[in-house]
């Protein structure tokens, strides 16, 4: 399940949660221990009422049409599309930031790249840092 991983893989962080009343039901019947100490370490929130949650939104739906577009495209046109953004300074420039921050994410901690996909996805984004590489650093 989406929201328990997080809360399993990063017991000593505080967790807050886009209100969603059904998860909340669910994940209130668990308890997360550590040491025999049970974990109170999440929180929902109405996201209207919390601007972290709204830059989170927007930060996922940002990931969520970029996975969308890795699914959906082949390597051509993948390899295609990256030579015609080169022609684009601003927005290859952003797909370059984009790489930084996941790659920054990685080597800080696996973890914090959890996602559902399938290795062809996986190649796919490999092949995406491969060519874009020698503009990363």
């Amino acid at each position: 399940m989406f929201y328990i991983s997080p809360l399993k893989l990063f017991k000593n962080s505080i967790h807050i949660f886009d209100e969603e009343k059904e998860i909340e039901k669910l994940i209130s019947n668990l308890k997360f221990i550590d040491d025999e100490k049970e974990l109170l370490h999440y929180v929902f929130k109405k996201s209207e009422e919390d601007k972290m949650i709204q830059l989170s939104d927007v930060i996922a739906g940002l990931l969520g049409k970029y996975f969308d577009y890795i699914k959906g495209g082949s390597f051509i046109e993948i390899e295609k599309d990256i030579k015609k953004l080169k022609e684009h300074e601003i927005e290859y420039e952003n797909l370059i930031l984009l790489h930084k921050i996941l790659k920054k994410s990685e080597d800080k901690c696996i973890g914090f790249l959890h996602n559902t996909c399938c290795i062809e996805e996986q190649k796919k984004i490999s092949y995406i840092f491969e060519m874009l590489e020698e503009d990363l650093y």
